[in-house]
Parts: C-alpha cells; structure tokens; sequence
C-alpha cells in the first residue's frame, strides 16, 4: 500500500468509490460502524488505525468534506511492527519516511519541527510538522532512533489556532 495515495484520500467519506475501492485493493477490510465522532478504526493486522468524524463534526472541526457520507477520513495512523498490538505497516509511508528513519534526518524530509516533544525512558519523542496542507506527527523510538507511528490528518480549528498547520 502506498501511505501517499492514503492520505490524499484524507476528507473523503468512507463510502466515496475513491477511498473506499483503495481500501479493498489494499485488503483493508475494517469500515467505521458507529454515528458521531468514531473511535479511532484500528486494523492492526495492516498496522494502520484511521480516525473517521460525523460529517456535522468535520464541517465544524476540519471545514467541508470532500464527499459526503456519513463517515469522513481525517487522519490515518502508521505502525511499526509490535506497536500498540500492531503488525506493521508493510507499504511505503507517506512522505518518504520510514520506520528505520531518526529524528535527524526527518527535519530535512518534512521540515523543522512545529512542536517537539521530549521523550522519556518509556516513551521517545513526538514530533508535529506541518506538510502542505496535512498535519504530520511523527512518534520516534527511545533515543530517536526510528520510527514507531506516523499520523497523518488533515488539521482542526484547534491545530491552525496553535500555528501547527494552516
């Protein structure tokens, strides 16, 4: 699967032909089920979880949808393998990242930082960059040394009111 072509498809309903025939090619089965704002869609044999918003709670935290439906994709999470009971994402993320890539060598893919924050024995850093129009955070090992989860979202009210992302 090709993280890029997924979060090009961010702000589509999940019954638009365009998303939703990606997902089946790329043997997504999980589709959300549930009204309002969804508990993040997690499909941990793929290594991804996708956040879905009622449409009413997408117009007012994100702007208008791209298509309608009663599910719209907002974000999308990557995993390395074994995190968070995930098998990991097998296809190429988004924005040439990888899962072996440091947190030097992300500022040069994606830019400086527009919020960092310090890792600890348990936890390493996360990192908030903005790319384009899409919100991009990157959660490193301990030390920086490799990716564990990638989110890709399309940026709320709250995100451009911090300067996270226009």
């Amino acid at each position: 699967m090709d993280g890029n072509q997924l979060v090009e498809l961010l702000g589509h309903a999940s019954a638009n032909p365009s998303l939703d025939d990606f997902l089946s090619r790329n043997g997504v089965t999980v589709r959300p089920k549930r009204g309002n704002d969804v508990d993040p869609v997690r499909d941990t044999k793929n290594g991804l979880a996708f956040e879905y918003k009622d449409p009413d709670g997408f117009r007012k935290s994100v702007g208008e949808p791209r298509s309608e439906g009663q599910f719209v994709l907002r974000g999308v999470d990557f995993y390395a393998d074994k995190v968070e009971g995930n098998t990991g994402f097998s296809g190429t993320l988004p924005f040439g990242l990888t899962f072996t890539t440091t947190e030097a060598e992300v500022a040069p893919q994606l830019g400086a930082p527009r919020k960092k924050r310090a890792g600890d024995k348990k936890d390493g850093p996360q990192n908030t960059y903005c790319v384009g129009d899409r919100l991009v955070v990157v959660s490193f090992a301990v030390g920086g040394a490799g990716v564990r989860w990638v989110r890709v979202a399309l940026p709320t009210v709250f995100n451009r009111e911090q300067g996270l992302c226009p």
